[in-house]
């Protein structure tokens, strides 16, 4: 125990987890925003079947959170296996990006669309077969024991949702081709066929693109299900990755795939024998400019090759927790910045005097929103146990795909 000499010099603070009914009415009222009972002008915003059905969603996420808390525990060779409140949050921020109406038409598609979120979130981080299998079942067990077996709608099919399948459009006046429209929607009865189709032809224009990085990928189903996995981290706002696999596995080629799909500036460093955490800052910062001047996505790939120092994994467990490196920028280099970021602060907060710590505030979050780190990882040896230990923010903060050998 620390003594209470040393504690008075302290301030502390225990902030324990919200109980079962706190965390229900958090996510629930996020849910009521989202499928409202009607809109403005009176109208049902969507089917009776739908809207009852998304009101039991926070009630399903609590059931398969606490079932995968109890069950999955934390061992040596397990020891990612924390379940916490982010794993929530990104269920549900995943399911509130498919737009109603146009996707979200009959309570099995919503279904689905939850399943396929909750199985991104728990499942993928999972290192075996047979603890995959557990969870299947869990699912299955929790939407029959909750919403009964009369429906069968523990017994649908597993989609599987992706927003690059619609293809770019011809502006009408200039007969240019338009960016292609980002809808998150199910592949078409799961149909790995249609899904090798597109993104193969998104993989012969990357080879034009580029040349230097060009891929050459075999999309066999497992390759399928990784990439569509990468693709949904680096289309989510906040999103980062975690890929875990031994070496030539593909993490790094299909994350450069995604991220050319999903129109993001991928960044990786060039190491050499005098690389610091000097260049390690400095290729961090047209980053900054990419995702927080420019509001474009960037995509920063990093391997366990390149930790040249285990401090480099200080900064990159820092900016997963707060997304502001200390002392990134020198003072002229910030007062560009936040000149910059004026005009598009002034589109968004009309009739708004901003402060400097408001224009820097908003830089950071579109930083936050834009920046996404892919981490390229391999589970031999200890050392990857013992950097996940020492920088839980490698854990926590990363949406896990874990490559099963």
């Amino acid at each position: 125990d620390i003594p209470n000499r040393a504690k008075r010099h302290f301030h502390v603070m225990n902030v324990p987890l919200p109980g079962a009914a706190s965390i229900a009415q958090i996510f629930g009222s996020m849910v009521r925003v989202h499928f409202p009972d009607q809109h403005a002008d009176g109208e049902a915003a969507v089917g009776e079947e739908v809207l009852t059905l998304s009101r039991r969603l926070v009630e399903l996420t609590i059931a398969v959170w606490d079932a995968v808390k109890t069950k999955m525990l934390p061992t040596p060779s397990k020891f990612h296996y924390i379940f916490n409140l982010r794993d929530l949050s990104r269920v549900f921020q995943g399911v509130f990006t498919c737009p109603m109406g146009e996707v979200i038409q009959s309570e099995a598609t919503l279904l689905q669309l939850w399943r396929h979120e909750a199985t991104r979130v728990f499942q993928d981080r999972l290192i075996d077969d047979a603890d995959k299998a557990w969870f299947d079942t869990c699912m299955e067990k929790v939407i029959e024991d909750r919403l009964g077996a009369a429906k069968g709608l523990h017994k649908l099919p597993k989609a599987y949702f992706v927003d690059f399948l619609r293809p770019a459009e011809e502006d009408p006046e200039t007969g240019e081709e338009m960016p292609p429209p980002k809808v998150y929607e199910p592949v078409p009865d799961a149909n790995f066929a249609v899904l090798r189709q597109v993104i193969g032809g998104y993989m012969e224009r990357f080879k034009e693109v580029n040349k230097l990085h060009a891929v050459d990928l075999v999309l066999f189903d497992d390759a399928l299900l990784h990439f569509m996995r990468i693709s949904r981290i680096i289309r989510t706002p906040r999103g980062s990755a975690l890929l875990v696999g031994v070496g030539g596995s593909g993490k790094q080629s299909l994350t450069r795939l995604a991220s050319f799909i999903a129109e993001s500036t991928i960044a990786q460093i060039t190491l050499t024998k005098t690389y610091s955490i000097t260049n390690l800052l400095d290729d961090f910062k047209p980053m900054y400019r990419t995702a927080g001047v420019l509001n474009k996505s960037c995509s920063f790939i990093f391997t366990d090759k390149e930790i040249k120092e285990e401090e480099f994994l200080e900064y990159l467990n820092i900016f997963l927790n707060t997304g502001e490196l200390p002392n990134l920028f020198a003072r002229d280099e910030m007062d560009g910045i936040l000149g910059e970021i004026q005009r598009p602060y002034a589109e968004l907060h009309k009739g708004h005097e901003p402060t400097q710590d408001d224009l820097w505030a908003f830089f950071l979050k579109r930083v936050r929103a834009n920046l996404h780190l892919v981490l390229c990882f391999s589970p031999v040896g200890s050392k990857f146990r013992d950097r996940a230990q020492k920088f839980p923010g490698l854990i926590n903060n990363c949406t896990i795909d874990w490559f099963l050998p």
